[in-house]
């Protein structure tokens, strides 16, 4: 009898020390992993807040526009400068950088993390961005499908496009975009023309929302991560 309890007694403790063990690495698999969440979060901060300030951007012109072209009247042509146009046709797509968490998803390893916060926070975000991507692509399609045939239609562009290529790689870059063409641009006012612009208005405005809400979600991530 005291050779069977010895010999429970020692695998209890070979279990409890195997648990011990298997604590620590689970902690410190966790610490890492957080660790990598903060760095790709605080980079997808700097992105996201320069795609908000060019949805701002886009929506302001689209309006500026608007309010020239409502001004003047249908049928009326006019010659407005390419600075105007060129932000109407961006088409800026929030695509953060997301490799730690998904690979964590995937393997499984995201329930390392016990704060139930920092769980519920890294689900609210990813909500919030499937919403706004699901914004940004109605808003390319949009653009592409609706607003652009028209202005091909209606308008003879100057450099706007150009300026439009490199100013978006300039942005993706780190930079902010300040540069515009000086050259001008000669359209004729179209009811459908200014209907689209519409339609473009609100869709950015949309998708601007709900990167807000993104943001707020990431700057709630951020602070459980102690960022």
């Amino acid at each position: 009898m005291r050779e069977v309890v010895l010999i429970v007694s020692g695998v209890l403790i070979a279990l409890s020390l195997e648990a011990m063990w298997q604590y620590r690495v689970d902690r410190s698999d966790e610490q890492a992993l957080l660790e990598e969440f903060a760095i790709e979060f605080q980079e997808n901060e700097n992105t996201l807040d320069r795609w908000i300030v060019l949805h701002q951007s886009v929506a302001s012109s689209v309006e500026a526009l608007l309010g020239y072209l409502e001004s003047t009247g249908e049928g009326a042509s006019v010659t407005l400068p390419d600075s105007l146009i060129a932000l109407i046709g961006k088409n800026p797509t929030f695509d953060p950088e997301l490799s730690s968490l998904d690979a964590a998803v995937s393997s499984g390893r995201i329930s390392l993390i016990r704060s139930p916060e920092t769980q519920s926070a890294l689900a609210s975000w990813s909500r919030s961005l499937a919403d706004a991507q699901e914004e940004e692509q109605r808003a390319s399609e949009q653009l592409y499908r609706e607003l652009l045939p028209i202005l091909g239609e209606v308008a003879l562009i100057g450099e706007a496009y150009s300026w439009l290529i490199s100013d978006v790689r300039d942005i993706m870059r780190g930079g902010v975009g300040i540069e515009r063409p000086t050259s001008s641009s000669f359209m004729i006012v179209d009811r459908r023309l200014i209907n689209a612009l519409w339609v473009r208005y609100r869709l950015t405005r949309s998708a601007e929302n709900e990167l807000q809400i993104l943001r707020s979600d990431l700057t709630d991530v951020l602070a459980l991560l102690g960022r």
